[in-house]
């Protein structure tokens, strides 16, 4: 019976430990993941424009319209891989 009881936490332990591994390991399809935001009104903001002929943007002046905003960063392989697609779609209007 002793037997027995030493036995089960080290498997209890083992299955834990496999469990977790197995799901770091999985592969996860980050466009898969529903996002929040999609489908929602865009806040009201006010903010200083980047385009040297324009002062301030606002949420009203986007009103009606589709707006792709990208969060980007230079260290980040695959900002850099979508940010010529991105480009070639901006260019495409």
């Amino acid at each position: 019976m002793k037997k027995k009881i030493l036995i089960l936490p080290p498997i209890f332990f083992f299955l834990i430990l496999s469990i977790f591994f197995y799901l770091l390991i999985v592969e996860r399809n980050p466009s898969e993941v529903p996002s929040n935001l999609l489908n929602k009104n865009v806040p009201i903001f006010e903010a200083q424009s980047l385009f040297k002929n324009e002062k301030f943007i606002s949420s009203q002046e986007i009103k009606n319209e589709i707006i792709l905003v990208n969060f980007f960063a230079t260290w980040c392989k695959p900002c850099r891989d979508e940010h010529v697609y991105i480009e070639r779609f901006s260019n495409e209007k």
